[in-house]
């Protein structure tokens, strides 16, 4: 298969697509093509957060009027499968764009020693301009959760990375966004937990990008916390 090179990204879906790769989102290169394609797939439960994601890909690149669409399905694929817990039988959404050199500046972040399983490179720096609030509410709502209701503490799930990245990601959060936050383990694998005391702080950076989705608002309750 066969894509133009230097497709672009709009500024958004290269924000988005930053978010969603440190979530539950892949780039896949198949055999005998030079560029990546991104999948992403997500439980019937949040269908609405795949349909909003499928609708910014298909406009996803710079003069995308003169270009083939990004998005390769009109409606996102249906498959059932079985959860592991307790052998439920559940329904997932999913996508995939077409393959596009789009997606080359997130492959050489996030998939560093050219296997399938992603692996960060080994300067992270770039997060430093690229981990925007965008990139963070999308984040957040592939791998964020509510410790708390009463206090409104979070996590961010962060099991796929190693320590010292995930230590270098919550410390860009503290520098950057004036979040308090500190990597601790669940499960015998890191996460990044992000204190009551910033709750505000943490609301104002990416609830506006999260009300837009219905099935996301329950993942950051709007009402005061005690903090």
């Amino acid at each position: 298969m066969t894509t133009k090179q230097n497709e672009k990204l709009t500024r958004e879906v290269f924000e988005i697509t930053t978010g969603i790769l440190l979530g539950d989102a892949n780039l896949q290169k198949p055999k005998q093509c030079n560029y990546f394609r991104l999948r992403f797939a997500q439980n019937q439960k949040r269908k609405d957060y795949v349909d909003w994601l499928l609708k910014k890909y298909k406009k996803g690149l710079i003069n995308s009027v003169s270009l083939k669409p990004l998005g390769a399905c009109e409606n996102p694929h249906i498959y059932q499968y079985t959860t592991q817990k307790n052998q439920k039988k559940e329904l997932s959404f999913s996508f995939q764009t077409r393959i596009s050199s789009a997606f080359e500046e997130h492959a050489k972040i996030f998939y560093a020693n050219k296997s399938p399983k992603k692996s960060l490179c080994s300067d992270l720096s770039w997060f430093e301009t690229c981990l925007t609030p965008q990139a963070l509410a999308y984040w957040f709502m592939d791998e964020g959760t509510l410790i708390s209701k009463a206090s409104c503490s979070f996590l961010l799930c962060t099991h796929a990375f190693k320590f010292e990245e995930v230590v270098f990601l919550s410390n860009l959060l503290n520098k950057k966004y004036d979040l308090l936050t500190k990597v601790r383990l669940n499960k015998n694998q890191p996460v990044i937990a992000i204190s009551a005391k910033s709750y505000s702080t943490f609301k104002n950076l990416i609830y506006f990008y999260i009300k837009e989705i219905s099935s996301m608002k329950f993942k950051f309750p709007e009402k005061t916390c005690k903090t």
